[in-house]
Protein backbone atom coordinates (compact mmCIF):
# COMPACT_ATOMS: atom_id res chain seq x y z
CA UNK A 1 0.00 0.00 0.00
CA UNK A 2 2.66 2.50 1.01
CA UNK A 3 4.72 1.71 -2.11
CA UNK A 4 2.22 3.89 -3.99
CA UNK A 5 3.75 6.91 -2.27
CA UNK A 6 6.86 6.45 -4.43
CA UNK A 7 4.79 7.86 -7.29
CA UNK A 8 5.35 11.62 -7.00
CA UNK A 9 1.99 12.85 -8.30
CA UNK A 10 0.00 10.51 -6.07
CA UNK A 11 2.26 11.27 -3.10
CA UNK A 12 1.67 15.00 -3.39
CA UNK A 13 -2.09 14.68 -3.90
CA UNK A 14 -2.38 12.19 -1.05
CA UNK A 15 -0.39 14.53 1.20
CA UNK A 16 -2.69 17.39 0.22
CA UNK A 17 -5.69 15.23 1.12
CA UNK A 18 -4.24 14.22 4.51
CA UNK A 19 -3.28 17.78 5.50
CA UNK A 20 -6.65 19.20 4.45
CA UNK A 21 -8.45 16.41 6.31
CA UNK A 22 -6.56 17.09 9.51
CA UNK A 23 -7.41 20.76 9.26
CA UNK A 24 -11.05 19.91 8.65
CA UNK A 25 -10.95 17.61 11.69
CA UNK A 26 -9.85 20.53 13.87
CA UNK A 27 -12.78 22.56 12.54
CA UNK A 28 -15.23 19.71 13.29
CA UNK A 29 -14.13 19.66 16.94
CA UNK A 30 -14.08 23.46 17.20
CA UNK A 31 -17.50 23.75 15.56
CA UNK A 32 -19.04 21.33 18.08
CA UNK A 33 -17.55 23.33 20.96
CA UNK A 34 -18.58 26.64 19.39
CA UNK A 35 -22.16 25.33 19.09
CA UNK A 36 -22.13 24.30 22.75
CA UNK A 37 -20.65 27.68 23.69
CA UNK A 38 -23.50 29.51 21.94
CA UNK A 39 -26.41 27.14 22.64
CA UNK A 40 -25.38 24.74 25.46
CA UNK A 41 -28.18 22.14 25.81
CA UNK A 42 -29.41 22.81 22.28
CA UNK A 43 -25.92 22.33 20.80
CA UNK A 44 -26.96 19.08 19.12
CA UNK A 45 -29.80 20.85 17.35
CA UNK A 46 -27.55 23.75 16.28
CA UNK A 47 -24.85 21.38 15.09
CA UNK A 48 -27.44 19.31 13.25
CA UNK A 49 -28.68 22.38 11.35
CA UNK A 50 -25.13 23.55 10.59
CA UNK A 51 -24.15 20.15 9.24
CA UNK A 52 -27.42 19.97 7.29
CA UNK A 53 -26.40 23.19 5.52
CA UNK A 54 -23.06 21.54 4.80
CA UNK A 55 -24.88 18.62 3.21
CA UNK A 56 -27.20 20.97 1.31
CA UNK A 57 -24.15 22.56 -0.29
CA UNK A 58 -22.83 19.11 -1.19
CA UNK A 59 -26.14 17.97 -2.68
CA UNK A 60 -26.85 21.12 -4.71
CA UNK A 61 -23.33 22.10 -5.76
CA UNK A 62 -21.39 18.84 -6.23
CA UNK A 63 -23.17 17.77 -9.48
CA UNK A 64 -21.62 20.89 -11.02
CA UNK A 65 -18.14 19.42 -10.38
CA UNK A 66 -18.60 16.82 -13.11
CA UNK A 67 -19.77 19.56 -15.47
CA UNK A 68 -17.39 22.41 -14.61
CA UNK A 69 -14.11 20.61 -13.91
CA UNK A 70 -13.71 19.25 -17.47
CA UNK A 71 -13.95 22.83 -18.73
CA UNK A 72 -10.87 24.07 -16.86
CA UNK A 73 -7.53 22.74 -15.69
CA UNK A 74 -8.24 20.38 -12.79
CA UNK A 75 -5.13 21.52 -10.97
CA UNK A 76 -6.05 25.21 -11.20
CA UNK A 77 -9.64 24.40 -10.23
CA UNK A 78 -8.60 22.57 -7.04
CA UNK A 79 -6.02 25.19 -6.04
CA UNK A 80 -8.58 28.02 -6.31
CA UNK A 81 -11.08 26.03 -4.23
CA UNK A 82 -8.48 25.32 -1.53
CA UNK A 83 -7.66 29.01 -1.25
CA UNK A 84 -11.35 29.92 -1.05
CA UNK A 85 -11.82 27.34 1.72
CA UNK A 86 -8.91 28.86 3.65
CA UNK A 87 -10.41 32.34 3.31
CA UNK A 88 -13.77 31.16 4.65
CA UNK A 89 -12.61 29.09 7.61
CA UNK A 90 -10.33 31.85 8.88
CA UNK A 91 -13.46 33.94 9.55
CA UNK A 92 -15.05 31.36 11.89
CA UNK A 93 -13.18 32.51 15.06
CA UNK A 94 -15.00 35.86 14.79
CA UNK A 95 -18.50 34.33 14.82
CA UNK A 96 -20.81 35.52 17.62
CA UNK A 97 -24.25 34.57 16.23
CA UNK A 98 -25.81 31.35 14.97
CA UNK A 99 -26.71 32.75 11.52
CA UNK A 100 -23.02 33.53 10.94
CA UNK A 101 -22.13 29.89 11.64
CA UNK A 102 -24.74 28.73 9.15
CA UNK A 103 -23.59 31.13 6.43
CA UNK A 104 -19.88 30.36 6.73
CA UNK A 105 -20.44 26.60 6.92
CA UNK A 106 -22.49 26.76 3.72
CA UNK A 107 -19.83 28.80 1.89
CA UNK A 108 -17.00 26.58 3.12
CA UNK A 109 -18.71 23.42 1.99
CA UNK A 110 -19.78 24.85 -1.35
CA UNK A 111 -16.06 24.88 -2.17
CA UNK A 112 -15.58 21.39 -0.72
CA UNK A 113 -18.53 20.12 -2.79
CA UNK A 114 -16.63 21.09 -5.94
CA UNK A 115 -13.16 20.08 -4.73
CA UNK A 116 -13.74 16.55 -3.42
CA UNK A 117 -15.43 14.89 -6.44
CA UNK A 118 -12.83 16.46 -8.74
CA UNK A 119 -10.05 15.10 -6.54
CA UNK A 120 -11.64 11.63 -6.32
CA UNK A 121 -12.16 11.37 -10.08
CA UNK A 122 -8.51 12.33 -10.68
CA UNK A 123 -6.98 9.42 -8.71
CA UNK A 124 -8.05 6.67 -11.20
CA UNK A 125 -6.29 8.63 -13.96
CA UNK A 126 -3.08 8.69 -11.92
CA UNK A 127 -3.35 4.99 -10.95
CA UNK A 128 -4.97 3.15 -13.89
CA UNK A 129 -4.02 -0.30 -12.54
CA UNK A 130 -6.97 -1.72 -10.59
CA UNK A 131 -4.86 -3.28 -7.83
CA UNK A 132 -3.01 0.01 -7.32
CA UNK A 133 -6.31 1.86 -7.24
CA UNK A 134 -7.71 -0.60 -4.65
CA UNK A 135 -4.68 0.03 -2.46
CA UNK A 136 -5.10 3.79 -2.98
CA UNK A 137 -8.71 3.56 -1.80
CA UNK A 138 -7.60 1.82 1.39
CA UNK A 139 -4.86 4.39 1.88
CA UNK A 140 -7.40 7.16 1.36
CA UNK A 141 -9.82 5.50 3.78
CA UNK A 142 -7.00 5.19 6.30
CA UNK A 143 -6.29 8.91 5.88
CA UNK A 144 -9.89 9.66 6.84
CA UNK A 145 -9.60 7.29 9.77
CA UNK A 146 -6.30 8.73 10.99
CA UNK A 147 -7.94 12.13 10.85
CA UNK A 148 -10.83 10.78 12.93
CA UNK A 149 -8.34 9.38 15.42
CA UNK A 150 -5.48 11.88 15.54
CA UNK A 151 -7.02 15.27 14.83
CA UNK A 152 -9.45 15.05 17.79
CA UNK A 153 -6.61 13.76 19.98
CA UNK A 154 -4.32 16.60 18.89
CA UNK A 155 -7.22 19.02 19.30
CA UNK A 156 -7.74 17.77 22.87
CA UNK A 157 -4.07 18.46 23.65
CA UNK A 158 -4.19 21.89 22.02
CA UNK A 159 -7.30 22.82 24.00
CA UNK A 160 -5.25 22.57 27.18
CA UNK A 161 -3.15 25.57 26.06
CA UNK A 162 -5.29 27.50 23.51
CA UNK A 163 -8.90 28.49 22.94
CA UNK A 164 -10.85 26.33 20.47
CA UNK A 165 -10.98 29.28 18.03
CA UNK A 166 -7.28 28.66 17.26
CA UNK A 167 -8.30 25.37 15.64
CA UNK A 168 -10.06 27.28 12.86
CA UNK A 169 -6.83 29.13 12.02
CA UNK A 170 -4.93 25.85 11.84
CA UNK A 171 -7.49 24.59 9.33
CA UNK A 172 -6.95 27.67 7.14
CA UNK A 173 -3.20 27.01 7.13
CA UNK A 174 -3.87 23.37 6.20
CA UNK A 175 -5.92 24.42 3.15
CA UNK A 176 -3.12 26.73 1.96
CA UNK A 177 -0.56 23.89 2.24
CA UNK A 178 -2.96 21.61 0.35
CA UNK A 179 -3.20 24.19 -2.45
CA UNK A 180 0.60 24.38 -2.72
CA UNK A 181 0.90 20.59 -2.95
CA UNK A 182 -1.71 20.37 -5.70
CA UNK A 183 0.06 23.18 -7.54
CA UNK A 184 3.34 21.23 -7.40
CA UNK A 185 2.16 18.37 -9.66
CA UNK A 186 1.18 17.93 -13.30
CA UNK A 187 -2.01 15.94 -13.75
CA UNK A 188 -2.45 13.52 -16.68
CA UNK A 189 -4.64 14.64 -19.56
CA UNK A 190 -8.14 13.28 -19.68
CA UNK A 191 -9.29 10.45 -21.92
CA UNK A 192 -9.38 11.87 -25.47
CA UNK A 193 -12.84 10.40 -26.04
CA UNK A 194 -14.33 12.51 -23.29
CA UNK A 195 -17.18 14.80 -24.17
CA UNK A 196 -15.19 17.83 -23.05
CA UNK A 197 -11.45 18.35 -22.84
CA UNK A 198 -9.19 20.45 -20.66
CA UNK A 199 -7.45 21.63 -23.82
CA UNK A 200 -9.68 21.38 -26.90
CA UNK A 201 -6.82 22.31 -29.21
CA UNK A 202 -5.12 19.00 -28.36
CA UNK A 203 -8.13 16.90 -29.30
CA UNK A 204 -8.96 18.32 -32.66
CA UNK A 205 -12.45 18.95 -31.42
CA UNK A 206 -14.64 20.67 -34.00
CA UNK A 207 -11.77 21.50 -36.33
CA UNK A 208 -13.29 22.27 -39.68
CA UNK A 209 -10.96 20.70 -42.17
CA UNK A 210 -12.20 20.80 -45.69
CA UNK A 211 -14.32 23.81 -44.83
CA UNK A 212 -15.29 26.73 -46.97
CA UNK A 213 -18.31 26.84 -49.22
CA UNK A 214 -18.83 23.07 -49.11
CA UNK A 215 -18.80 23.07 -45.31
CA UNK A 216 -21.27 25.95 -45.09
CA UNK A 217 -23.75 24.38 -47.50
CA UNK A 218 -23.55 20.91 -45.95
CA UNK A 219 -23.91 22.23 -42.41
CA UNK A 220 -26.73 24.63 -43.30
CA UNK A 221 -28.59 21.85 -45.10
CA UNK A 222 -28.30 19.55 -42.08
CA UNK A 223 -29.50 22.23 -39.65
CA UNK A 224 -32.41 23.11 -41.96
CA UNK A 225 -33.41 19.42 -42.15
CA UNK A 226 -33.38 19.20 -38.36
CA UNK A 227 -35.57 22.30 -38.02
CA UNK A 228 -38.09 21.15 -40.63
CA UNK A 229 -38.16 17.52 -39.45
CA UNK A 230 -38.11 17.36 -35.66
CA UNK A 231 -38.12 13.56 -35.81
CA UNK A 232 -34.66 13.73 -37.35
CA UNK A 233 -33.21 15.79 -34.49
CA UNK A 234 -30.54 13.99 -32.51
CA UNK A 235 -30.12 13.54 -28.81
CA UNK A 236 -27.40 16.04 -27.92
CA UNK A 237 -25.06 14.45 -25.40
CA UNK A 238 -22.90 17.58 -25.11
CA UNK A 239 -25.51 19.90 -23.60
CA UNK A 240 -24.98 21.35 -20.12
CA UNK A 241 -28.11 19.79 -18.63
CA UNK A 242 -27.36 16.38 -20.13
CA UNK A 243 -23.86 16.38 -18.58
CA UNK A 244 -25.16 17.76 -15.29
CA UNK A 245 -27.66 14.95 -14.84
CA UNK A 246 -25.68 12.16 -16.51
CA UNK A 247 -24.00 10.83 -13.36
CA UNK A 248 -27.33 10.65 -11.53
CA UNK A 249 -28.85 8.71 -14.45
CA UNK A 250 -25.99 6.21 -14.24
CA UNK A 251 -26.60 5.88 -10.49
CA UNK A 252 -30.32 5.17 -10.63
CA UNK A 253 -30.14 2.87 -13.64
CA UNK A 254 -27.45 0.56 -12.18
CA UNK A 255 -28.80 -2.02 -9.67
CA UNK A 256 -25.72 -2.20 -7.43
CA UNK A 257 -25.54 1.61 -7.24
CA UNK A 258 -29.18 1.78 -6.18
CA UNK A 259 -28.22 -0.57 -3.34
CA UNK A 260 -25.26 1.69 -2.59
CA UNK A 261 -27.66 4.61 -2.22
CA UNK A 262 -29.48 2.68 0.51
CA UNK A 263 -26.20 1.86 2.25
CA UNK A 264 -25.36 5.57 2.12
CA UNK A 265 -28.53 6.22 4.12
CA UNK A 266 -27.57 3.57 6.67
CA UNK A 267 -24.11 5.10 7.11
CA UNK A 268 -25.64 8.55 7.48
CA UNK A 269 -28.15 7.44 10.13
CA UNK A 270 -25.43 5.85 12.27
CA UNK A 271 -22.81 8.53 11.61
CA UNK A 272 -25.19 11.40 12.34
CA UNK A 273 -25.94 9.97 15.78
CA UNK A 274 -22.23 9.80 16.56
CA UNK A 275 -21.23 13.18 15.12
CA UNK A 276 -24.17 15.32 16.23
CA UNK A 277 -24.94 13.93 19.68
CA UNK A 278 -21.49 13.03 21.04
CA UNK A 279 -20.91 16.52 22.42
CA UNK A 280 -24.32 16.56 24.14
CA UNK A 281 -23.98 13.00 25.47
CA UNK A 282 -20.50 13.57 26.90
CA UNK A 283 -21.05 17.09 28.24
CA UNK A 284 -24.68 16.85 29.43
CA UNK A 285 -25.59 13.16 29.91
CA UNK A 286 -22.20 12.14 31.40
CA UNK A 287 -21.29 15.63 32.74
CA UNK A 288 -17.68 15.32 31.58
CA UNK A 289 -15.09 17.92 30.65
CA UNK A 290 -14.72 19.63 27.26
CA UNK A 291 -11.46 17.81 26.53
CA UNK A 292 -13.25 14.42 26.66
CA UNK A 293 -15.36 15.28 23.58
CA UNK A 294 -12.60 15.00 20.95
CA UNK A 295 -11.38 11.73 22.49
CA UNK A 296 -14.87 10.29 21.97
CA UNK A 297 -14.71 11.35 18.32
CA UNK A 298 -11.29 9.71 18.06
CA UNK A 299 -12.64 6.33 19.16
CA UNK A 300 -14.46 5.85 15.85
CA UNK A 301 -11.16 6.39 14.03
CA UNK A 302 -9.47 3.52 15.88
CA UNK A 303 -11.94 0.95 14.56
CA UNK A 304 -12.08 2.54 11.14
CA UNK A 305 -8.30 2.32 10.67
CA UNK A 306 -8.33 -1.37 11.55
CA UNK A 307 -11.01 -1.98 8.92
CA UNK A 308 -9.28 0.09 6.23
CA UNK A 309 -6.06 -1.91 6.69
CA UNK A 310 -8.03 -5.17 6.38
CA UNK A 311 -10.19 -4.37 3.34
CA UNK A 312 -7.61 -5.06 0.54
CA UNK A 313 -7.00 -8.57 1.93
CA UNK A 314 -10.69 -9.20 2.60
CA UNK A 315 -11.61 -8.24 -0.98
CA UNK A 316 -9.34 -11.02 -2.25
CA UNK A 317 -11.53 -13.58 -0.47
CA UNK A 318 -14.96 -11.97 -0.30
CA UNK A 319 -17.08 -9.93 -2.70
CA UNK A 320 -17.60 -6.22 -2.19
CA UNK A 321 -21.31 -6.98 -1.89
CA UNK A 322 -20.82 -9.35 1.08
CA UNK A 323 -18.32 -7.04 2.77
CA UNK A 324 -20.41 -3.89 2.47
CA UNK A 325 -23.74 -5.46 3.44
CA UNK A 326 -22.16 -7.20 6.45
CA UNK A 327 -20.54 -3.96 7.60
CA UNK A 328 -23.84 -2.11 7.34
CA UNK A 329 -25.75 -4.79 9.28
CA UNK A 330 -23.15 -4.85 12.10
CA UNK A 331 -23.11 -1.06 12.24
CA UNK A 332 -26.90 -0.96 12.71
CA UNK A 333 -26.88 -3.57 15.49
CA UNK A 334 -24.04 -1.87 17.37
CA UNK A 335 -25.83 1.50 17.35
CA UNK A 336 -28.83 -0.17 18.95
CA UNK A 337 -26.56 -0.87 21.94
CA UNK A 338 -26.87 2.82 22.81
CA UNK A 339 -30.22 2.11 24.49
CA UNK A 340 -28.22 0.56 27.38
CA UNK A 341 -27.08 4.10 28.32
CA UNK A 342 -23.33 3.42 28.10
CA UNK A 343 -20.85 5.14 30.37
CA UNK A 344 -17.85 6.93 28.86
CA UNK A 345 -15.67 3.85 28.34
CA UNK A 346 -18.57 1.86 26.92
CA UNK A 347 -19.33 4.75 24.59
CA UNK A 348 -15.74 4.66 23.31
CA UNK A 349 -16.10 0.94 22.58
CA UNK A 350 -19.44 1.52 20.85
CA UNK A 351 -17.99 4.26 18.61
CA UNK A 352 -14.92 2.10 17.86
CA UNK A 353 -17.09 -0.80 16.64
CA UNK A 354 -19.19 1.58 14.58
CA UNK A 355 -16.03 3.04 13.02
CA UNK A 356 -14.86 -0.47 12.06
CA UNK A 357 -18.13 -1.59 10.48
CA UNK A 358 -18.74 1.73 8.71
CA UNK A 359 -15.29 1.54 7.13
CA UNK A 360 -16.13 -1.91 5.71
CA UNK A 361 -18.95 -0.20 3.83
CA UNK A 362 -17.12 2.96 2.77
CA UNK A 363 -13.68 1.73 1.68
CA UNK A 364 -14.77 -0.29 -1.41
CA UNK A 365 -17.11 2.44 -2.73
CA UNK A 366 -14.53 3.85 -5.16
CA UNK A 367 -14.09 0.41 -6.75
CA UNK A 368 -17.83 0.07 -7.08
CA UNK A 369 -18.15 3.43 -8.83
CA UNK A 370 -15.15 2.80 -11.07
CA UNK A 371 -16.58 -0.52 -12.29
CA UNK A 372 -20.01 1.01 -12.99
CA UNK A 373 -19.06 3.54 -15.68
CA UNK A 374 -16.84 4.34 -18.62
CA UNK A 375 -13.57 6.10 -17.90
CA UNK A 376 -14.74 9.37 -19.43
CA UNK A 377 -17.87 9.35 -17.24
CA UNK A 378 -16.03 9.06 -13.92
CA UNK A 379 -16.19 12.79 -13.03
CA UNK A 380 -19.96 12.81 -13.54
CA UNK A 381 -20.52 9.60 -11.54
CA UNK A 382 -18.20 10.54 -8.67
CA UNK A 383 -19.92 13.93 -8.47
CA UNK A 384 -23.34 12.24 -8.47
CA UNK A 385 -22.26 9.88 -5.69
CA UNK A 386 -20.89 12.77 -3.67
CA UNK A 387 -24.18 14.63 -4.05
CA UNK A 388 -26.52 11.70 -3.41
CA UNK A 389 -24.58 10.29 -0.46
CA UNK A 390 -24.57 13.68 1.20
CA UNK A 391 -28.30 14.04 0.54
CA UNK A 392 -28.63 11.20 3.06
CA UNK A 393 -26.57 13.17 5.58
CA UNK A 394 -28.77 16.19 4.86
CA UNK A 395 -31.72 14.16 6.15
CA UNK A 396 -29.99 12.45 9.07
CA UNK A 397 -27.99 15.33 10.59
CA UNK A 398 -31.02 17.48 11.54
CA UNK A 399 -33.02 14.34 12.39
CA UNK A 400 -30.36 13.22 14.89
CA UNK A 401 -30.18 16.69 16.43
CA UNK A 402 -33.96 17.03 16.62
CA UNK A 403 -34.47 13.57 18.17
CA UNK A 404 -31.83 14.21 20.84
CA UNK A 405 -33.13 17.69 21.70
CA UNK A 406 -36.88 16.97 21.53
CA UNK A 407 -36.97 13.49 23.10
CA UNK A 408 -33.87 11.86 24.60
CA UNK A 409 -30.74 9.99 23.60
CA UNK A 410 -32.40 6.57 23.93
CA UNK A 411 -35.09 7.51 21.42
CA UNK A 412 -32.45 8.85 19.04
CA UNK A 413 -30.44 5.62 19.31
CA UNK A 414 -33.50 3.45 18.61
CA UNK A 415 -34.90 5.38 15.62
CA UNK A 416 -31.56 5.86 13.85
CA UNK A 417 -30.51 2.23 14.43
CA UNK A 418 -33.83 0.97 13.02
CA UNK A 419 -33.46 3.31 10.02
CA UNK A 420 -30.00 1.89 9.29
CA UNK A 421 -31.19 -1.70 9.73
CA UNK A 422 -34.22 -1.30 7.44
CA UNK A 423 -32.25 0.35 4.63
CA UNK A 424 -29.60 -2.39 4.89
CA UNK A 425 -32.30 -5.03 4.44
CA UNK A 426 -33.70 -3.29 1.36
CA UNK A 427 -30.15 -2.94 -0.07
CA UNK A 428 -29.68 -6.70 0.39
CA UNK A 429 -32.79 -7.32 -1.74
CA UNK A 430 -31.87 -4.68 -4.34
CA UNK A 431 -28.25 -5.73 -4.99
CA UNK A 432 -28.10 -8.79 -7.32
CA UNK A 433 -26.12 -11.67 -5.84
CA UNK A 434 -24.10 -12.55 -8.95
CA UNK A 435 -24.12 -9.68 -11.40
CA UNK A 436 -22.89 -10.78 -14.84
CA UNK A 437 -20.41 -8.43 -16.50
CA UNK A 438 -21.33 -9.28 -20.11
CA UNK A 439 -25.03 -8.79 -20.78
CA UNK A 440 -27.16 -9.31 -23.88
CA UNK A 441 -29.10 -6.17 -24.74
CA UNK A 442 -30.99 -4.50 -27.55
CA UNK A 443 -30.14 -1.13 -29.14
CA UNK A 444 -32.90 0.72 -31.00
CA UNK A 445 -31.89 2.85 -33.98
CA UNK A 446 -31.02 6.38 -32.92
CA UNK A 447 -29.39 9.64 -33.96
CA UNK A 448 -27.27 11.56 -31.47
CA UNK A 449 -24.18 13.72 -31.17
CA UNK A 450 -21.06 13.49 -28.98
CA UNK A 451 -17.27 13.44 -29.21
CA UNK A 452 -16.21 10.08 -30.71
CA UNK A 453 -13.72 8.11 -32.81
CA UNK A 454 -14.53 5.50 -35.43
CA UNK A 455 -14.48 2.36 -33.31
CA UNK A 456 -16.69 -0.71 -33.63
CA UNK A 457 -19.73 1.28 -32.48
CA UNK A 458 -19.16 4.22 -34.81
CA UNK A 459 -19.05 3.21 -38.45
CA UNK A 460 -20.61 5.92 -40.59
CA UNK A 461 -19.90 8.07 -43.63
CA UNK A 462 -18.59 11.63 -43.60
CA UNK A 463 -19.38 14.64 -45.74
CA UNK A 464 -16.01 16.36 -45.38
CA UNK A 465 -16.73 19.06 -42.81
CA UNK A 466 -16.61 16.93 -39.66
CA UNK A 467 -12.85 17.35 -39.02
CA UNK A 468 -10.29 14.86 -37.68
CA UNK A 469 -11.04 12.33 -34.94
CA UNK A 470 -12.09 12.55 -32.21
CA UNK A 471 -14.84 14.82 -33.45
CA UNK A 472 -18.43 15.64 -32.63
CA UNK A 473 -21.26 15.58 -35.13
CA UNK A 474 -24.71 14.07 -35.61
CA UNK A 475 -24.48 10.37 -36.46
CA UNK A 476 -26.79 7.36 -36.62
CA UNK A 477 -26.67 3.97 -34.88
CA UNK A 478 -28.53 1.06 -36.46
CA UNK A 479 -30.70 -1.27 -34.35
CA UNK A 480 -28.64 -4.18 -32.99
CA UNK A 481 -28.67 -6.90 -30.31
CA UNK A 482 -25.29 -7.88 -28.88
CA UNK A 483 -23.36 -8.81 -25.71
CA UNK A 484 -20.49 -7.05 -23.94
CA UNK A 485 -19.44 -5.60 -20.54
CA UNK A 486 -22.46 -3.48 -19.68
CA UNK A 487 -22.48 -0.13 -17.94
CA UNK A 488 -24.82 2.81 -18.26
CA UNK A 489 -23.31 5.33 -20.72
CA UNK A 490 -24.35 7.51 -23.64
CA UNK A 491 -25.21 4.40 -25.70
CA UNK A 492 -26.82 2.38 -22.90
CA UNK A 493 -29.50 4.29 -21.02
CA UNK A 494 -31.32 1.47 -19.19
CA UNK A 495 -30.30 -1.75 -17.50
CA UNK A 496 -31.33 -4.78 -19.59
CA UNK A 497 -34.22 -6.80 -18.16
CA UNK A 498 -33.08 -10.18 -19.55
Amino acid sequence: MFALLQQRTFRHLFSAQVIALFGTGFTSVALALLAYDLAEGDAGLVLGYALALKMLAYVVISPLAGTLSPKVSRRRFMVILDLLRASTVVALPFVDALWQIYLLIFLLNTCSALFTPTFQATIPDILPNEEDYTQALSLSRMAYDLENLLSPTIAALLLTVVNFNALFSLNAIAFVISALLVLSVTLPSRNPHNRSQENPTETGESKKEGTGEKYTKEKDAEEKDTRENPSNSEQTDDSFWYRLSFGIRIYFNTPKLKALMLLNLAISAVGAMQIVNTVVYVRSELAMAESMVPLAFAAAGVGSIAAALSVPKLLKHYSDRLLMLTGSAVMSLVLLGGILKPDYHELLLLWCLIGFSASLVQTPIGLLLRSACQEEDRPALFAAHFSLSHACWLICYPLAGWLGATFDMTTAFIILALTAGLTTLIALITWPKAAALNLWHQHPAQNHQHLHIHDEHHQHNHKGWEGPEPHSHSHQHQAVRHQHRFVIDRHHHHWPSD
